[in-house]
């Protein structure tokens, strides 16, 4: 069997004589693992341990190095943008800003009365206008806490999962036998 690079619209195409390890080119393509150099070998059937090695060494590589930064980032993006999606900067900045910026004007300084009646509404826009910022920054603080806990399962599965594969392929044949 021979791996091959054919051009096919001015695109280097890696084929294979044999369908079982072209559909794992296929695989390892989609799932970006690193396509090493013994992929382009000539088929013999003695060098076909060293072909599973090199895989085998391949998936390694990407499950444990490659895809936690992936996951890292990912996750990381989530965080940032629950943060920028509750707007909580800006919530935290205009705390005490009047609720839709619903204020009257003061009348003149001799009205006492007009002025305290005046004073007491502003008050009041303020104090709506920080609590219901209060629940919103309570909102998306309590959904950020819920996708770093989400984050940091699905980080800890990531590397549980072929020890759980592993398991579950022992616990099968004991089944079977």
């Amino acid at each position: 069997m021979v791996f091959s690079f054919h051009l096919r619209d001015g695109k280097k195409q890696l084929t294979s004589s044999r369908p079982f390890y072209g559909s794992i080119i296929i695989i390892a393509k989609t799932l970006s693992i690193p396509i090493f150099n013994f992929l382009q070998m000539s088929y013999n059937p003695v060098m076909e341990p060293t072909l599973l090695v090199n895989l085998a060494g391949s998936w390694l590589i990407w499950h444990f190095s490659e895809v936690p930064g992936k996951i890292l980032l990912g996750w990381g993006n989530f965080l940032k943008f629950n943060l920028e999606y509750f707007s909580i900067k800006t919530l935290l900045r205009t705390l005490f800003s009047p609720w839709r910026k619903q204020v009257d004007q003061y009348g003149n300084i001799a009205d006492f009365g007009k002025n305290a009646e005046i004073f007491i509404i502003n008050s009041f826009s303020r104090l709506i206008g920080a609590l219901i910022r209060i629940v919103t920054i309570l909102i998306g603080l309590f959904i950020e806490v819920v996708i770093f806990f989400l984050g940091l399962t699905l980080f800890i599965v990531w590397f549980v999962l072929p020890l759980i594969a592993l398991i579950g392929v022992i616990f099968s044949f004991t089944l079977i036998f």
